[in-house]
Formats: structure tokens, C-alpha cells, sequence
């Protein structure tokens, strides 16, 4: 009995890193005090290429924070107290341009007003994937409904449930499962036909 006391007492608990210190690992530059004018916003008109070169990189870094976070939607207000984000000189505009920069490559989307972001670290098509190898890979033969897949401990547990309609949707259509729909908007659930 003193060798397992003795083994669990030399065990070390490996702390979860943050999505802070994981983004760091992804762009060691944000913590360099060297790139500190990157937390300015470039003139538009002045710098055009300097301003688009900057939006590129950091809309880069907050597509890179969702992942690492696993955060789907993204609210402004918390990007305002997150670091790096909260280190800007002008933060709400310059987390307005970094929101717009995804949008325009069609990895965001406003919602709520643009009070936050839905950011697309995954395509919905790569979630159907996902989903579907998941289902698969667990042997799930019943219908999965969403409680299921808030309780699965995956990336894609915290998918809004819109998203989550339009890739059950996806794989109906495709003809390897049925979309199973209860009373109720967000009652609805998925059983997918495995050979």
C-alpha cells in the first residue's frame, strides 16, 4: 500500500492551460513588448496595406482564440477584459474590425446585434463530418438528441442550435440519417443509419 501512497504522491497535476497561454504558443508575438504598435489600429486611408496586413493578423488570433477556446460565439464585451484583445488602444473598434475581417472571410457572423460573434474555427460541412464520425466511431444506433450532444464532451457540444439543425439537416439530406423532430424548437435529434 505505501508504493501506490508513494506513486500518487509523486503524480503532478497537469494544469489546463488557458486559452490565453494556449493562444501564446500559436503567436508568441502578441506577448513581445517589440510588437507592442500592433495593438494600435493602423490608419485606413493613410496605410491601407499596414491597416490590412494588421486586421489580417489579428483576425488570424481571434479565430485562433475560438478554437483553443472552443468558444463558438463570442461576446464583445468579454474580448474587451480578455488579454490580448483588452491590450488594445481603441478596443471596441479594433475588436470591431477584427469581427469584420472573419465575417468577410466567411468564418464569422454577427448575432444579437452585434453584441457577439459566431466564429466558424470549423465549416459546417467539416461539423457534419465531425458528427457523423463521432456517432460512428461510439456505436450510437439510438436517436441522439441535442441534451445528448450537450452532455458528449466534444468540441462541438456547445454548438448553437442552429448550427447544430442545419448539420442534422446535412446528413438527412445526404440519406445516412433521420432528423427525428419533437414538439418543441430546440426538440429535435438525429438517428443515424449505420450497415
Amino acid at each position: 500500500m505505501i508504493a501506490l501512497e508513494e506513486e500518487v504522491a509523486a503524480e503532478y497535476i497537469i494544469a489546463e492551460k488557458s486559452p490565453y497561454e494556449k493562444l501564446i504558443e500559436l503567436h508568441e508575438w502578441i506577448e513581445l513588448p517589440q510588437y507592442g504598435f500592433m495593438y494600435s489600429i493602423p490608419n485606413k486611408k493613410k496605410n491601407r496595406e499596414d491597416f490590412q496586413s494588421w486586421k489580417d493578423e489579428w483576425s488570424q488570433v481571434l479565430l485562433d482564440y475560438a478554437k483553443v477556446g472552443t468558444f463558438h460565439i463570442i461576446f464583445v464585451k468579454r474580448l474587451l477584459t480578455e488579454s490580448p484583445f483588452n491590450k488594445f488602444t481603441n478596443r471596441k473598434n479594433a475588436i470591431n474590425e477584427l469581427a469584420e475581417g472573419l465575417i468577410e472571410k466567411n468564418l464569422g457572423k454577427w448575432v444579437k446585434k452585434k453584441e457577439a460573434l459566431r466564429v466558424y474555427w470549423k465549416s459546417i460541412e467539416e461539423w457534419v463530418s465531425v458528427i457523423e464520425d463521432w456517432a460512428h466511431d461510439h456505436a450510437i444506433f439510438d436517436v441522439i438528441m441535442i441534451p445528448d450532444i450537450r452532455n458528449s464532451e466534444q468540441e462541438f457540444a456547445s454548438l448553437p442550435v442552429e448550427d447544430l439543425r442545419e448539420i442534422f439537416k446535412k446528413i438527412e439530406k445526404q440519406g445516412k440519417a433521420n432528423m427525428v423532430e419533437l414538439d418543441g424548437n430546440d426538440q429535435f435529434g438525429i438517428k443515424f443509419k449505420f450497415s
